[in-house]
């Protein structure tokens, strides 16, 4: 089992996917990580992407939530969520539930393997 990971979310007017993204990541992290961080960017959205990771983030304290005023886009979320980690392994996952939870266990299974995984989302 490794040691930490801080899990990046960015998310643009998500409040249809953000609860299922993060259960999805939730569900495996405890299988793999002996702690954990969920950094939820709501990127300026316009829906209740920001209230609903509030109050996600009420209910965990390994949960935080940051509030972008204007949308400043994945690149600086990643830049940002980089800087802002605390854990041993950084991973970005998007806030629109586009990873099955097979495919988040199957990345955070390899962690440690390589100095960099790449995720991605085919169809």
């Amino acid at each position: 089992m490794n040691s930490s990971i801080s899990v990046i979310i960015p998310a643009l007017n998500e409040e249809y996917n953000l609860r299922a993204t993060i259960l999805n990541i939730l569900t495996v992290t405890h299988d793999h990580f002996k702690d954990y961080e969920l950094l939820i960017f709501n990127d300026a959205s316009k829906d209740k992407t920001g209230e609903i990771a509030n109050e996600i983030a009420k209910n965990n304290s390994k949960i935080r939530v940051i509030h972008n005023k204007i949308v400043k886009g994945l690149g600086y979320n990643y830049r940002k969520g980089v800087e802002l980690a605390k854990k041993d392994y950084i991973v970005m996952l998007p806030g629109d539930n586009s990873f099955p939870v097979k495919s988040i266990d199957m990345l955070f299974k390899i962690a440690g393997n390589a100095d960099i995984i790449i995720p991605y989302t085919r169809n």
